[in-house]
């Protein structure tokens, strides 16, 4: 392992922390402490691997679909338990005519949360996005995917029918007159 100066302190610190670390990477330290007369050796080789970050394992729909309900849920997962989460890690992206929906709750804890989300008016999609701002943390205090924006755009979609069906005709099946016991209709609906 070839090793590079990164930083120096100090008199009298006796502990770093090195900036620079990333998740899912393996570091190896070394210390040479320097004085008025010199430096020392190389100390013996320190090696830490950090761990991986937390990640959105999925988020599904929980709710009937299709759906004309006022409200829907979501079940959102994670690959670890992490906190800080809440209504401002979410966003509602939706198509067709869809307007005013809005993320109405957030509930759970670990690696389990409910996500509840006003459906607003209209016809089209909704689908639930997580909008990383790294306040959602693991107990390491890693956040979401790591350092930066990790949104998650690939939850399932709702599809949202708020057209109520209406008869357009009924018309008889079988022949009349009829002695029969029971009747048929053929019913047609928008």
């Amino acid at each position: 392992v070839d090793f590079a100066p990164i930083d120096g302190v100090g008199a009298n610190i006796t502990t770093y922390t090195d900036p620079t670390v990333a998740a899912s990477t393996s570091y190896s330290y070394r210390v040479i402490a320097f004085n008025l007369t010199g430096s020392s050796l190389p100390s013996n080789v320190a090696t830490i691997a950090t761990a991986a970050p937390p990640q959105v394992a999925s988020i599904l729909r929980t709710s009937v679909n299709p759906t004309g309900a006022a409200t829907v849920n979501y079940s959102l997962t994670f690959s670890e338990s992490v906190t800080g989460v809440d209504v401002s890690d979410f966003a509602v992206t939706v198509t067709g005519d869809v307007i005013n929906s809005s993320v109405k709750s957030v509930s759970g804890f670990g690696k389990t949360y409910t996500v509840v989300v006003n459906t607003g008016s209209g016809t089209g999609t909704l689908r639930l996005d997580l909008m990383d701002n790294n306040s959602i943390v693991n107990a390491l205090a890693n956040p979401l995917g790591g350092a930066g924006a990790q949104d998650y755009l690939t939850g399932e979609v709702y599809d949202l029918n708020r057209v109520v069906p209406t008869v357009v005709s009924i018309v008889r099946a079988m022949p009349n007159p009829t002695n029969a016991a029971s009747l048929d209709f053929t019913v047609t609906f928008s």
